[in-house]
Formats: structure tokens, C-alpha cells, sequence
């Protein structure tokens, strides 16, 4: 790489390539019968799909995904996920878990059970939305590079 925007251009390609990973991930989850497993892979498929959304340090710059591309997305599914990967996945927020600590009498002693009634089981977002919304962004990706590549084209022959 030569330039940011050769740089840029590098960091489309591998978002393509995470956001594409993460559709592969989603169908593997539609297939899984086991909860356990289902739940661990939606759970990769959300980091996955979040990664060009952080920031990437490069040689000439850092890169991310930036608001003009996510407004183009179902905000709702892609807060969603973006929530889930930062207060659930990637941290332990206590306010999103929303902890009840109990006291429970026993012969033995007390003991203090903590039930969580926040971001749980059914708030957990679906194989079937996060698929959908890789699939659109896939599409946003494709564009991006097929732009870069024109350019990249366009300068190859006024050398």
C-alpha cells in the first residue's frame, strides 16, 4: 500500500470479508438445534459484524465504517447489535443486566442469589435480523469497492 486511500480500499475488503463471515455464521446458527451453541454463535456473529464499525489502525490512518453507511442500515437492528457487542458481549454493564439480588433463609445460612431481568434469552437479537442486515451491508461494501477500483483504474491510465 502506497496511500490512505489504498489503505481504505484494503479496510472495505476485509469489512466484506467479516461481514460475509458473519452471514456464514448465522446460517450455521439457523441449522444448530443446541441453545448453547446457537447462542455462542450469534454471539460471534455480533462481534463479527460490529468489527468495522471500530476503529482499525492502519499504516496512514485509522478506518471504520462511519454513520454515512449506517444510516443506510436498519438503525434499529444495527444499534441493537452495536449494544449488544459493547454492554453485553465485550462488557459486563451492571445497568443493562439489570441484577435482583435475593435473600434466601436456610437451614444452612443465607444465600444471595442474583437473577438478572435485562438483556436476556428473548432480547437477544435473532440469526434471521443480523443475516439481513449483513446482507444489505454487503451490498454498501461491494459499491465501496467497485468505486475504489474505478478510481484505482481511472489513475492506471493517465500514468
Amino acid at each position: 500500500m502506497h496511500n490512505i486511500n489504498e489503505e481504505q480500499y484494503v479496510f472495505y475488503r476485509m469489512a466484506l470479508s467479516d461481514i460475509q463471515s458473519a452471514k456464514r455464521v448465522c446460517d450455521l446458527a439457523l441449522k444448530q438445534t443446541d441453545n448453547e451453541l446457537k447462542y455462542s454463535m450469534i454471539r460471534d456473529a455480533i462481534v463479527i459484524y460490529c468489527r468495522p464499525f471500530s476503529r482499525c489502525n492502519g499504516k496512514f490512518g485509522s478506518h471504520k465504517l462511519d454513520k454515512h453507511i449506517s444510516d443506510q442500515l436498519d438503525l434499529s437492528i444495527h444499534r441493537r447489535l452495536i449494544q449488544w457487542r459493547d454492554q453485553i458481549i465485550a462488557h459486563s454493564d451492571i445497568d443493562v443486566r439489570d441484577p435482583k439480588l435475593h435473600c434466601w433463609t436456610n437451614l444452612r445460612g443465607n444465600t444471595y442469589p442474583i437473577v438478572f431481568t435485562g438483556f436476556y434469552g428473548s432480547n437477544m437479537p435473532k440469526e434471521e435480523d443480523i443475516k439481513s442486515i449483513c446482507e444489505k451491508l454487503e451490498e454498501i461494501l461491494l459499491l465501496k469497492i467497485k468505486e475504489s477500483e474505478a478510481v484505482f483504474s481511472a489513475n492506471i491510465k493517465t500514468r
